[in-house]
């Protein structure tokens, strides 16, 4: 076995330890670059950490753990739309968990609201855009302006509406929408003097998220 050129160990005559550092485990990545540590061995190093490193010795001598400076952060990361993402960006030096959920089309029924004023069912991702669309045949009524479809585009709700003379109009201003994610409810309300069909008449949604 070659013997170690350096010392790690100071004992007195009688065997009392005095110094002993044969138990450390830091290594140069571990200290700050330009300063000075002992390996286990004994051997003076200097670190190589550009961030800062948590392990740095004092003008004694000693070691000193930092609890902030260089130590890893690590946070859970979720992502939901496709791109490339910097740990960096997020304050932090790594992930410790990613979960990704990317894109996808469900299409769901929804049954209309038996005050007439809305509409609704339960889905389990807030839709990025949708369209919804009456799907049986519907008459002009004398009274009232149906909603016959509503289509979000990401950005802008409109809506298609048959008038009680029976022409049909496009509108940004007769539905709006909510969605609760803690129950997953979706919602559309009829606005400004609209009403969606009711009774057992049936829309059907195509969202996707």
């Amino acid at each position: 076995m070659a013997s170690n050129p350096y010392v790690n160990k100071v004992q007195k005559a009688d065997g009392t330890t005095i110094i002993d550092i044969s138990d450390a485990t830091a290594v140069a990545s571990d200290v700050a670059q330009g300063k000075y540590f002992y390996l286990k061995t004994g051997q003076k190093v200097q670190g190589s950490n550009t961030s800062g490193g948590y392990i740095t010795q004092d003008q004694d001598g000693y070691i000193v753990l930092s609890s902030t400076n260089g130590v890893p952060t690590l946070i859970n990361k979720t992502i939901t739309e496709s791109g490339t993402y910097s740990a960096s960006a997020d304050g932090a030096t790594g992930y410790s968990n990613v979960t990704v959920t990317v894109g996808g089309t469900n299409i769901e029924r929804v049954s209309v609201g038996s005050s007439y004023y809305g509409i609704s069912c339960y889905i389990e991702h807030e839709p990025k855009a949708f369209a919804i669309k009456y799907v049986t045949s519907v008459n002009p009524s004398s009274t009232y302006e149906y909603i016959i479809d509503v289509v979000f585009d990401g950005t802008t709700t409109e809506c298609t509406v048959l008038g009680s003379n029976g022409r049909i109009r496009h509108s940004t201003t007769s539905a709006s929408w909510t969605y609760d994610g803690a129950e997953g409810l979706f919602r559309v309300d009829a606005l400004n003097s609209t009403r969606f069909t009711g009774g057992q008449d049936t829309y059907e949604m195509i969202y996707v998220y």
